[in-house]
């Protein structure tokens, strides 16, 4: 995988954010927000698991 230089909004019209959402006791962002421009599919990855670990 390569990293592209400029993170996730090196793509034009898309905008991003961190925040802290209260999801971990933590207070850092624990929640990222992107945002496109244009209408397009989407996807999403939820889990329910005892076990705590980082995100994937």
């Amino acid at each position: 995988m390569k990293s592209v230089k400029g993170g996730v909004t090196a793509a034009r019209g898309f905008t991003a954010a961190g925040v802290y959402a209260g999801i971990k006791k933590v207070r850092k962002p624990d929640l990222a927000l992107v945002a496109s421009e244009t209408p397009g599919p989407i996807a999403g990855v939820f889990t329910n698991n005892r076990v705590v670990a980082a995100p994937v």
